[in-house]
């Protein structure tokens, strides 16, 4: 099973409640995270905010963003 076959329940469930954006699929998640994860940042908290602006983007309309 694929990292974005495991992932899709999740993202389901959170689309059900209009936590996560209707349009996101797990593969766009996946290579979302993969390629933050995988970039060289000069500082952690760099690749924090880069990763909560990611994420708050593919939060749905009633949710609220973290921070």
């Amino acid at each position: 099973m694929t990292g974005s076959a495991r992932g899709r329940p999740l993202l389901e469930r959170t689309q059900a409640t209009d936590l996560a954006r209707t349009d996101v699929t797990s593969d766009d998640v996946l290579f979302l995270v993969n390629g933050i994860s995988g970039t060289n940042f000069a500082m952690e908290a760099q690749r924090e905010r880069v990763l909560t602006t990611a994420l708050d983007g593919i939060r749905g309309h009633h949710s609220t963003p973290t921070g």
